[in-house]
């Protein structure tokens, strides 16, 4: 089964507002290899959030939490006990993914997991196991491979609209 999302939007990962240049900070780009040996943890992360922005408002677009995370290099993170909030105009939660671990590639907008995954939404919930997240491109999709359930909250032709 394969669920898509057609709104494109850019986003940008990280906090934002200005960002203030010290002399350490200086000092710490003018040696990057020391920098990204610095930010990349050896052990796990606890309590691990990473929102996402809007380029052009500013407001969320998805925010990742976990119980705990793995930094398995700048580019892809292990999260337990992961949960995925998508939000419409910065605050209201869309939608809700959650999967006991996951594979998270966030400048890539990709991740997967083998085990289950649970997405609610309030005009359905969506169950299965082995499933992939691509949040890329002209929107975003999630595909489940295994033991899909899908339970409709309303008719189903007020969702076909």
């Amino acid at each position: 089964m394969i669920i898509h999302r057609t709104e494109t939007r850019k986003a940008r990962v990280g906090v934002g507002g200005r960002i203030r240049c010290t002399l350490l900070t200086a000092l710490a780009l003018l040696i990057p290899g020391v920098v990204a040996a610095q930010l990349l943890p050896d052990a796990p992360a606890g309590k691990f959030r990473l929102p996402v922005f809007d380029e052009e408002t500013g407001y969320r677009v998805w925010e990742i939490r976990g119980e705990e995370a793995q930094f398995k290099s700048e580019f892809e993170v292990e999260v337990t006990d992961m949960e995925l909030r998508v939000f419409r105009d910065g605050v209201h939660v869309e939608s809700t993914v959650s999967s006991p671990f996951a594979h998270i590639f966030p400048a890539a907008r990709r991740a997967f997991g083998g085990g289950a995954i649970r997405v609610e939404a309030p005009a359905y919930t969506i169950e299965g196991e082995d499933w992939v997240w691509d949040g890329g491109g002209s929107g975003s999709s999630i595909r489940l491979n295994r033991a899909v359930r899908v339970v409709f909250h309303e008719p189903v032709d007020s969702l076909l609209r």
